[in-house]
């Protein structure tokens, strides 16, 4: 893990979907930074047994007029339900968490005085066809565009900033979920072929340690940041890989075949098939990944 420590940096942080994948990688680090942190969680017991209860304060999601009193500085907001599905049951769930709990959040906000920046997680999937223009892939992706109209009417009417960071696609250890990479990687030792599409795909595969740490550069150069706000960050390395790709990057890495049968899966209807981000604007905050693919698999 990289060191942290950077004084002038301290402040009063509120995340969102502290025990997610995300989330459990970057609340270590923000305390690392001696910030205090408040984590809206639905289970106290399950967050205190992955980050304890020392600097961390913790509200449950339903007791969110508790905020005002912690005074956030800075408020990250990971928490979403994420599925490419569209089945009634998903849809309640993706109202619930992407729409209704993110409302709540920012109407529970209104009142908090001390808050400076907002930061929205988003998701490549809005950029179905490129990053210059929404078009999205998955209703998903559609709720996550539509809290951003919330996010601007709350954001106007409390006198705070706010950002988006778009993260590609996410990889690296302790994820509860498995992920393309991992079944590719499973595909290694299988004895059934995995089916998968055609594989022809190209993503931005980006490392948990890269998010963490420009979510912790953000926080650091918060003065900076609120300067430049209402943007989007496409978080990613700006390299491309297609799925094949990384099959064959893995067979090379590992001295095995993938039992993968292609095209045994048809494509998604709507599917991304090509998201590379365009990582410019982290260049221009003085952010760059460090994470190279082929060294962290």
């Amino acid at each position: 893990m990289r060191n942290y420590k950077k004084k002038g940096c301290v402040m009063n942080i509120l995340i969102s979907g502290a025990t997610g994948f995300v989330g459990r990688h970057l609340v270590p680090v923000l305390q690392q930074g001696g910030n205090k942190l408040i984590c809206i969680v639905r289970d106290k017991k399950k967050a205190v047994e992955l980050f304890g209860d020392v600097d961390i304060s913790y509200v449950h999601i339903e007791h969110l007029d508790e905020i005002e009193k912690y005074a956030p500085e800075c408020v990250i907001h990971l928490a979403a339900y994420l599925s490419s599905k569209d089945d009634l049951g998903t849809l309640e769930r993706l109202l619930d968490a992407n729409i209704r709990f993110g409302t709540l959040l920012l109407d529970s906000l209104k009142r908090c005085k001390s808050l400076k920046l907002f930061v929205n997680f988003g998701t490549f999937a809005e950029y179905r066809l490129g990053p210059m223009e929404i078009n999205n892939a998955y209703l998903y992706s559609a709720t996550k565009t539509a809290f951003r109209q919330l996010l601007i009417y709350y954001s106007n009417l409390s006198h705070y900033k706010y950002i988006n960071i778009i993260p590609y696609t996410i990889y690296g250890e302790k994820d509860s979920q498995k992920k393309l990479i991992d079944y590719v990687k499973d595909s290694l030792e299988s004895q059934e072929p995995i089916k998968m599409s055609a594989g022809e795909q190209v993503l931005d595969f980006i490392h948990i340690d890269d998010v963490v740490s420009f979510i912790n550069y953000v926080i650091c150069h918060l003065p900076l940041v609120v300067q430049q706000p209402f943007v989007d960050y496409h978080l990613g390395t700006g390299k491309g890989l297609s799925i094949r790709g990384l099959a064959e990057m893995m067979e090379k890495k590992y001295k095995k075949k993938c039992n993968i049968a292609w095209g045994a899966l048809p494509y998604r209807i709507n599917d991304v098939m090509y998201a590379v981000a365009p990582i410019g604007r982290l260049i221009d905050l003085g952010w760059q990944p460090r994470c190279e693919l082929d060294k962290n698999l």
